[in-house]
């Protein structure tokens, strides 16, 4: 079936095809890895523990060094350990700071937000090549898809985020409705709520900011070699160093390619990368750094979207391994192209400039599959439609000062920024898709291949511009009580085309948003604070049918209260916050005007624990109680409604075991818990709640000398049945139908990597 599909992709991803034509049950590869591993269990503890012997002085040397010794006066040191002073994570499961746009890298207990960061440690142990698989560790986010689970937009506290404000690669907006590697990733960030004072316009959505991996001072060379179930393999170089005895040249240079069947017999998974990151020491106190990649990611094969109406009830979820939920031909090919340079210098210990400019471009070809429900028992009809590659351009821009200050004996940490970024919109002139037949949960069919439009024409869709100005002090008024204030004034300019080249909207306001936090630290490793922030977003346009057709209106602005906890015990982190997020929306009321006049309003607690508990223990995640309801909706039967897709409840821990009897060996559970969700804006219907069991074992030791990993995962151990995301076709409060995506079954994932 795959030898016949492979000729209906998008003629710009055909080159490669040509090279597998081998059917991939065939291979003898897939039994060489299980078989190695128990091997490498069985290397010796002393092997394990094998270091390089060192030399000592001779007996006269140290007598002659002790002769030439000046005996100093005693001197008494005196001072107190920081609280974000701790030793390298074993597990990766401990951070302590993270970059907050303008404010830079700052402590965790510092700042007045509460903020998931999972760092690249973690993410190679947990073998997690994408985002919604680091996501799964954080009880806050959700990904609502769209094609499928990698082209949604990633969701913090039940909110919406927008297709490129909430997403930052570096601290620079591009799109994130496209894939992401996380093998060129150090960290990921999340700050879940408001963020338009720091990043400007967006939803309360949060933001997600993939950090880059950069030159390391000493020489890295590690080869990851990967397999995951049914027959997909994977091969990492991540390389780094420094050039030239001075160092004045580093680099870092990840290379990966994967390739094979998912969880679906014929699918296709096809993941290539290569990312280059170079840092330029022009002096002691500045540096440029260079960054450029090209990921492309194939994956054909696997189940569709299930598209339900209004009054409609989703069965249980069948099988997501089972072929014909999803077409061998049907699926997805994205490439995406990033480059960015960033300047930063020291003008002194206490102030820095940075300076940056981005640029992405996101092809993304997608041949939906789309199952319609016919009523509640799982019967369906299958379509399927695709066009030309659609094209997403992000140019982006930063430029921070950031200094201290001090009146009095008040300290100030001081910043001057602005971030914007220009978004362009290329659409395909031309579709196909086509009717494929009737099916059902129980007999899903596969259909011969279709012909769809894969080269032509594009035309300008759109423009979005936004740029902000920022201006911030955190006031320090004595060791426990600080005071933060940002200010942020943007303008947002967008405008619209149809394919014929006439202009369908045009966009041109702005306005301020800010936040104000008072922190109080009880002692060095407990902070409290309260927090207010208000950020901006794109207003809406008027419907063409209404009696103010086509107005613009004023930029929609979204409030948050939150008060919060964090505790830093050793290596162990605890937080604790209680939030509020009010949205407001614009829907056409009984006197066809459409204005702003309804709201989404987000309360919940999240509680989080993350770190290392004694030598053996490793926790990371926490669970979040979230109440997310429509509010005036102008429609009796969602006013007061739960929000779509939005559990009551969301749980997720990831627990380490390290078994010091047989150093070197960690077992690793994982559980995520998803609560009951509601299927439509009414609230007549819902999908029950599910829980998501991973289980794995990780071994470390020097093979022949030289540092060596062995990894195993077994993924939703229990072959758990799920709706893993719900897309709202309206979260403005109109009654519209939705879709849904089914979760991925039980998979096996083994990878050994190399130092070299």
């Amino acid at each position: 079936m795959s030898m016949i599909r492979r000729p209906c992709r998008p003629s710009s991803f055909q080159p490669r095809l040509t090279q597998r034509l081998t059917p991939r049950r065939l291979r003898p590869l897939p039994l060489s890895l299980p078989l190695l591993f128990p091997l490498a269990l069985a290397t010796t503890t002393s092997l394990a523990q094998t270091e390089p012997a060192t030399t000592d002085r001779s007996a006269t040397d140290r007598s002659t060094a002790d002769r030439t010794m000046t005996e100093l006066d005693p001197v008494e040191v005196r001072g107190q350990r920081s609280a974000s002073t701790t030793p390298p994570s074993r597990s990766g499961t401990t951070a302590d700071d993270a970059t907050l746009g303008p404010l830079g890298k700052r402590p965790l207990l510092d700042l007045p937000y509460s903020i998931s960061v999972v760092p690249a440690t973690l993410i190679e142990n947990q073998q997690a090549t994408s985002l919604t698989e680091v996501m799964k560790y954080l009880p806050s986010t959700q990904m609502e898809a769209r094609g499928g689970m990698d082209v949604g937009r990633p969701q913090s506290r039940g909110m919406r985020s927008d297709v490129v404000a909430n997403n930052h690669l570096d601290g620079l907006n591009v799109v994130g409705t496209t894939a992401w590697p996380m093998e060129m990733m150090e960290r990921v960030e999340v700050v879940n709520g408001l963020t338009g004072a720091l990043y400007g316009p967006a939803s309360p959505a949060g933001s997600f900011n993939f950090v880059q991996k950069r030159p390391t001072r000493e020489d890295l060379r590690q080869l990851t070699l990967g397999y995951r179930s049914r027959g997909a393999w994977g091969l990492h170089a991540d390389l780094g160093g420094q050039i030239g005895e001075a160092g004045r040249v580093g680099y870092r240079l990840n290379l990966l390619s994967e390739d094979g069947e998912s969880f679906v017999k014929d699918s296709d998974l096809d993941r290539k990368l290569a990312a280059l990151a170079l840092d330029f020491r022009l002096a002691p106190s500045t540096v440029l750094e260079l960054n450029a990649s090209s990921y492309r990611f194939d994956k054909f094969g696997l189940p569709g979207s299930f598209a339900y109406g209004v009054d409609q009830r989703l069965p249980d979820a069948p099988d997501a391994s089972r072929p014909g939920y999803g077409q061998p031909f049907t699926g997805m090919a994205l490439k995406t192209h990033t480059g960015s340079v960033r300047l930063r210098h020291d003008f002194s210990a206490d102030w820095s400039l940075s300076a940056s400019f981005g640029r992405q471009i996101a092809d993304r070809y997608l041949a939906t599959a789309t199952n319609s429900l016919q009523g509640n028992a799982g019967n369906y009809t299958t379509r399927t439609n695709s066009g030309v590659a659609g094209r997403f351009v992000v140019t982006s821009n930063q430029a921070s000062l950031t200094g201290k200050a001090r009146t009095g004996s008040i300290e100030h940490d001081l910043v001057f920024s602005t971030i914007g970024y220009d978004w362009e919109i290329h659409s395909a002139v031309n579709s196909t898709g086509y009717l494929l037949g009737n099916a059902s949960f129980d007999q899903p069919q596969v259909y011969p291949p279709q012909a769809f439009v894969d080269s032509g024409p594009r035309y300008f869709a759109g423009r979005t511009r936004v740029q902000a100005f920022t201006v911030g002090d955190t006031l320090k008024f004595d060791p426990r009580w600080s005071l933060m204030l940002v200010a942020s004034h943007a303008t947002i300019k967008s405008n619209s085309f149809n394919a014929a080249g006439v202009r369908t909207a045009d966009y041109d306001d702005s306005g301020l948003s800010g936040t104000a936090a008072l922190t109080y630290r009880w002692q060095p490793a407990l902070s409290t604070y309260l927090a207010y922030a208000d950020s901006l977003q794109e207003g809406a346009v008027a419907g063409t049918t209404t009696a103010n057709a086509n107005e613009i209106l004023a930029p929609h602005r979204s409030r948050q209260v939150e008060v919060g906890a964090k505790y830093a015990l050793g290596s162990l982190r605890a937080g604790a916050a209680l939030f509020q997020i009010r949205r407001p929306f614009a829907f056409t009321g009984t006197d066809n005007i459409f204005r702003e006049q309804g709201e989404q309003r987000n309360r919940g607690l999240e509680l989080t624990v993350n770190g290392e508990l004694g030598q053996r223990w490793a926790l990371f995640g926490g669970l979040t109680v979230l109440d997310a309801r429509l509010r005036n909706t102008g429609d009796e039967t969602t006013t007061g409604q739960r929000m779509v897709g939005v559990p009551r409840l969301q749980a997720a821990l990831l627990a380490e075991y390290s078994v010091l009897e047989v150093p070197g060996l960690t077992v690793t559970g994982s559980l995520r818990h998803t609560g009951k969700r509601e299927i439509n804006t009414r609230n007549t219907a819902q999908v029950d709640g599910f829980t998501v069991i991973d289980l794995g074992a990780r071994y470390s030791h020097r093979l022949l000398g030289r540092p060596t990993t062995w990894r195993l995962a077994i993924n939703n151990v229990t072959d758990e049945r799920y709706w893993a995301a719900l897309f709202p076709g309206n979260i403005d409060g109109g009654v519209a139908a939705g879709s849904a995506f089914i979760g991925e079954p039980r998979e096996l994932r083994l990878s050994a990597t190399f130092a070299f």
